[in-house]
């Protein structure tokens, strides 16, 4: 099932677009303000009474469910302690890190 909402009718929102830009900019009067919320909660009872079908769109769909995920095993970080999957560790001196710790080694060239 999909289920997509209607795109909003331009000519209806300029008005309460062009109050958000002022709000948004600094520019609004308090008069400005209460144009916005006004525009906006009849915007949002109009939408809220009209029918499922007029705001929202409908689907069945058909769709392939994935194969089943690969678990791997989990290995422990020498540096942290924290557990990492296998195939995300990496080797630093020997030893499993994960990929956080293993970010932070700087193959002997200065830094910590």
């Amino acid at each position: 099932m999909r289920i997509t909402v209607k795109g909003p009718e331009e000519e209806k929102h300029k008005e309460i677009m062009a109050l958000r830009q002022k709000v948004a900019g600094g520019k609004a009067s308090e008069e400005d303000l209460e144009l916005l919320k006004s525009k906006t909660k009849a915007l949002m009872d109009e939408i809220l009474s009209r029918p499922l079908e007029e705001v929202c769109r409908i689907q069945e769909i058909e769709c392939k469910i994935p194969e089943k995920a690969r678990i791997f095993s989990s290995v422990t970080c020498s540096c942290c302690g924290e557990k990492v999957m296998e195939t995300r560790a990496r080797v630093k001196d020997g030893q499993p890190t994960c990929i956080p710790c293993a970010e932070n080694y700087n193959r002997g060239w200065g830094g910590s």
